[in-house]
């Protein structure tokens, strides 16, 4: 099972969050024990393109060790991003929201949880 990490920064422009989106992809597809895709939608009906990248990541985890690596990974983009915000939404539709400010040990356990049954349904 995956988990849905929607990624916003109000401080940041379309583009630059794009770019931001892209490079944290880069980091967590990196990590060993994960699997890691753009989540991305067709273009609207009558429009000409390509599909659309939302801002969300879908990542489905082989180990918890990954887990942990991703919440690692995640913690360094709050330092330098102190606006940012993320959101876990599990398979099962329990969500997790994180900021620079609810970063703390409880809401941290919250998301490697749910991180972690992620792992627990794929088996």
């Amino acid at each position: 099972m995956s988990v849905k990490l929607s990624i916003a920064c109000p401080e940041r422009t379309p583009e630059d969050l794009a770019g931001l989106v892209d490079e944290l992809t880069n980091e967590l597809a990196a990590l060993r024990g994960a699997d890691v895709t753009v989540e991305t939608v067709a273009a609207p009906k009558g429009s000409r393109g390509d599909a659309v990248s939302l801002g969300n990541i879908l990542i489905t985890f082989i180990s918890s060790g990954a887990a942990v690596a991703a919440i690692n990974v995640i913690k360094t983009y709050f330092q330098r991003e102190p606006a940012l915000k993320l959101k876990f939404k599990g398979a099962d539709g329990e969500t997790v929201e994180l900021d620079a400010k609810r970063l703390n040990d409880e809401n941290t356990k919250r998301a490697l949880g749910l991180l972690e049954k992620s792992i627990a349904k794929k088996r």
